[in-house]
């Protein structure tokens, strides 16, 4: 299950359907995850999982220079 509140997505589910999202700290909802995703490369991030299409629209995980996992999603509405 997913939730959207404000800027910030809520995941649930069973362990199993959890676990390739439990080392993202955050997902943010951006406007494009292209822009981000050539911003943070250029910066010295790392793709985890490069953009794809979702059900809510695109998304991208990058890993940090400090270690933090986020994913990035431009939302359809």
């Amino acid at each position: 299950e997913i939730a959207a509140v404000g800027h910030f997505f809520i995941l649930a589910g069973s362990q199993k359907a959890l676990e390739p999202y439990l080392e993202t700290k955050v997902t943010l909802i951006v406007d494009s995850v292209e822009e981000f995703k050539k911003w943070f490369v250029d910066g010295g991030s790392e793709i985890i999982r490069d953009i794809q299409e979702v059900p809510t629209g695109k998304n991208i995980t990058m890993k940090h220079p400090d270690g933090s996992i986020i994913e990035y999603v431009r939302f359809f509405k």
